[in-house]
C-alpha cells in the first residue's frame, strides 16, 4: 500500500503552528500502520480462504468420482438383474448357468453394499 505524504503544512496563520503540524503528521502516520497493517490481515484472509476452497473444490471432485464408481456397479448390478430373466442379450447367448448368474449377481449386490457403507463411514 502506498503511503500518503500530507506534504508541506503552512503557518500562514500564525502562532504555533509547528505542534499542530507534528500532530498532523503523527496521525497521518498512524493511520498509514493501521490501514498496512489491515490490509495485511485482509491479503492473509484471503489466502487462507483461497485454500480452504480450493480443498473444498477438490473433495467435490473426489465425491463424484466416487459417485460415479456407484452409479457403474448399480448398472451392473441392474444389468446382471435383467441378464437373470433372459438367456441372449442383443443377439448374444448368456454363458453359464443360472447358478452361476446368481452368484455374479450376488457379487455384485455385495460390492455394491460395500461401497455404499464404505461411503457412509468416510469423515466429512
Amino acid at each position: 500500500m502506498k503511503r500518503y505524504d500530507c506534504g508541506l503544512i503552512n503557518d500562514y496563520g500564525g502562532g504555533d503552528v509547528s505542534w499542530w503540524q507534528d500532530y498532523i503528521r503523527a496521525e497521518v502516520e498512524r493511520c498509514s500502520d493501521y490501514y498496512e497493517e489491515d490490509l495485511a490481515r485482509i491479503r492473509n484472509e484471503l489466502k487462507l480462504n483461497k485454500k480452504m476452497l480450493s480443498r473444498q473444490c477438490d473433495l467435490a471432485r473426489e465425491a463424484e468420482t466416487k459417485l460415479e464408481e456407484l452409479r457403474g456397479k448399480v448398472c451392473n448390478v441392474m444389468r446382471l438383474k435383467e441378464e437373470w430373466f433372459v438367456d441372449e442379450i442383443d443377439g448374444i447367448k448368456i454363458q453359464g448357468t443360472t447358478d452361476e448368474k446368481f452368484k455374479r449377481l450376488l457379487e455384485a449386490e455385495a460390492d455394491l453394499r460395500a461401497a455404499v457403507e464404505k461411503e457412509a463411514t468416510v469423515p466429512k
